[in-house]
């Protein structure tokens, strides 16, 4: 998604601004918090069935709602707390109490919903005068810096048939993760 970034920079406010950001430190925490969510949810999926570790991804909203409390004084309403409440209670259908037998990797979708939580609430730090590309770029690079260097390291490389999908992919992690920050930054939380 770098790539796909760089290749539309022109679109999405240039890399020049993009790189010359006030706005460093807001940037890499993001980024770090993306290598965490990109660890986590690959092993949440690799150890535990998908319908669980969606459950507890899917989570993420009502998390960022709580966190977004005491980070950015957000207020929340009576509607917006018996929609957190009713979220929770999911979870609890979901992972009744005392039944037992739970997997420790349900530890990793928690931990990558908290990580995803950090990553709306630090684009709110950002503001309207970040470009559009920043809001994808640092966190793809410092996801890229970690695993690429593994992936080259360990790994097969893809078939060339696959790179359109590579390619389609890069658009759309650029294309999504543009959007949700450009959303948690100029929408209220809850």
């Amino acid at each position: 998604s770098v790539l796909c970034g760089l290749a539309l920079s022109p679109l999405l406010g240039g890399i020049g601004r993009t790189i010359k950001t006030p706005k460093l430190k807001f940037h890499t925490g993001r980024g770090i918090a993306n290598v965490f969510i990109a660890f986590l949810v690959v092993n949440a999926f690799a150890h535990l069935p998908l319908a669980t570790a969606y459950t507890v991804l899917f989570l993420t909203p009502f998390i960022v709602t709580l966190l977004a409390i005491p980070v950015h004084g957000e207020k929340v309403n009576l509607k917006s707390w018996l929609i957190i409440g009713a979220g929770f209670s999911g979870i609890l259908v979901a992972f009744p109490p005392g039944t037992g037998g739970y997997n420790i990797w349900i530890f990793a979708a928690f931990g990558a919903s908290f990580f995803v939580a950090l990553l709306g609430l630090l684009a709110r730090k950002l503001g309207p005068e970040e470009t559009v590309l920043s809001l994808s770029f640092y966190p793809s690079l410092f996801s890229t810096l970690v695993y690429l260097p593994l992936a080259l390291w360990g790994g097969d490389w893809p078939a060339l048939a696959d790179l359109p999908l590579f390619i389609l992919a890069g658009i759309m992690v650029t294309t999504g993760l543009s959007c949700i920050a450009s959303a948690f930054r100029i929408a209220p939380y809850a």
